[in-house]
């Protein structure tokens, strides 16, 4: 069953799928509730995802339309154990909250803040003028949105990737830090690179471009309540309560918008496409789960082909293994989900699947059982270690984004994490170059 005909058999039973939607709804949202701190958390939203991606194994099972049953409880095991491993590792710790006055310079590396932000700013005002110069839109672009970046388009990309929350982050601190006085000149620059940034994410094409303002929020106000004095936070609390509404409109709006720039259909049918899309978190289940699992379960060759598949393609391009890059993964896209060669697209391999590739049944459970204890650990550092370094706090968010993304698209999101790490670290050395305290 491919994904158009899974559609056509939920619109010829609307009730069944709704009743599977309540039922994955209600276990998620029982297990996890405890640990969302709100609808910016960015666990909230990929545990949305995994209601929606359940609903589809759910509803499959119901219709008698899964291969082998064994897939059903394969899944069923996998999910378990993922939320195991992310609840024993993640665990509230008294940590004592460096509590401190509003501070404009780095510790540890002494660099100002202010510098760091111009500095960031104007260089991603660059990347992207560069990256429309050499590539255009990326909304109008042919293709998917992930193969835009091709060439040198690859080191732009991970410059953005690198920089972009981090001026977000002090871009917020300065809209809302009562400690922060702003000149004339730093406001036109404020609000004059808030303008660019909104308009580089509502043309990347991606429904979801805006998340990352929402997500940095988020974090900001976790900083906030972490690190800020008693008066300070209380400040930027009330100051904070409007712009959750105004980011989340303008998420919602911006996925709309792109839609529409897409589709240029109206609104009842772009919100119909914005249910589908939530619905098909799930997608890879209606190709693979069709399928005799012999046709790929335990064919990634376990270890060896997972550092292949995630090292492959920068193996290939230094020269060590010619050809690395083209793995399990790329020959499943064209022999199972009828995908022509070239176009790039394909659904994502969720981590249930994933593992069951590479590890064969009993080995996919112990691979979402590391994945969901590597997401706690990581969530546990967020959420509960005081730290008033605002770089390095910044890092190990994008650390706890990427490891919930590893269980949607695991190579897509390892990819963007070691680009992450990789430039923030070359720019930061930079910075550090550039603006240290000199004696």
């Amino acid at each position: 069953m491919e994904w158009l005909h899974f559609l056509a058999a939920v619109e010829l039973d609307l009730s069944t799928y709704f009743i599977a939607l309540g039922v994955t709804a209600f276990i998620y949202i029982f297990a996890y509730h405890r640990y969302i701190r709100n609808i910016f958390d960015p666990l909230f939203m990929v545990v949305a995802q995994f209601i929606f991606a359940a609903s589809v194994v759910a509803f499959l099972y119901i219709d008698n339309t899964i291969a082998d049953d064994a897939l059903f409880y394969s899944f069923l095991t996998i999910e378990a154990s993922f939320f195991m491993g992310f609840a024993l590792s993640y665990g509230k710790r008294n940590s004592i909250a460096c509590v401190v006055s509003i501070i404009n310079r780095l510790p540890v590396f002494d660099l100002p803040k202010l510098n760091i932000y111009y500095f960031y700013g104007i260089l991603f005002v660059f990347e992207k003028l560069i990256t429309y110069a050499s590539f255009g839109l990326p909304i109008f672009s042919q293709g998917t949105h992930a193969a835009f970046y091709q060439g040198y388009g690859k080191i732009l990309q991970g410059i953005e990737l690198a920089i972009l929350p981090v001026i977000l982050f002090l871009l917020l601190e300065r809209y809302l830090s009562p400690s922060i006085q702003r000149e004339l000149l730093g406001k036109i620059y404020d609000i004059g690179l808030t303008l660019f940034i909104l308009f580089a994410l509502l043309t990347t094409g991606a429904k979801s471009s805006l998340f990352i303002v929402m997500f940095s929020l988020f974090f900001y106000i976790l900083y906030v309540k972490k690190t800020y004095c008693a008066a300070d936070a209380d400040t930027v609390l009330r100051r904070v309560k409007l712009w959750y509404i105004g980011i989340f409109s303008l998420v919602i709006g911006g996925a709309f918008f792109t839609l529409f720039l897409e589709e240029a259909s109206d609104a009842e049918t772009i919100g119909l496409m914005l249910t589908t899309r939530l619905v098909a978190s799930g997608d890879v289940f209606a190709y693979f789960f069709q399928s005799p699992p012999g046709q790929y379960v335990g064919l990634g060759n376990g270890i060896i082909g997972l550092l292949l598949e995630l090292f492959g393609s920068i193996f290939d391009k230094l020269g060590l293994m010619a050809g690395a890059n083209r793995s399990v993964i790329e020959e499943l896209y064209w022999q199972f989900l009828h995908i022509f060669p070239g176009s790039g697209q394909g659904p994502n391999i969720r981590y249930d699947l994933f593992g069951l590739i590479f590890f064969d049944y009993v080995g996919a459970v112990i691979y979402a059982f590391c994945l969901g204890a590597l997401s706690g650990v990581t969530r546990s550092i967020v959420m509960e270690r005081a730290n008033v370094n605002a770089f390095v706090f910044v890092l190990s968010t994008q650390l706890y984004y990427y490891s919930l993304l590893f269980t949607i698209d695991l190579v897509l999101s390892f990819n963007y994490l070691w680009k992450v790490c990789l430039f923030n670290l070359i720019l930061f050395f930079i910075s550090w170059w550039m603006f240290r305290k000199r004696l």
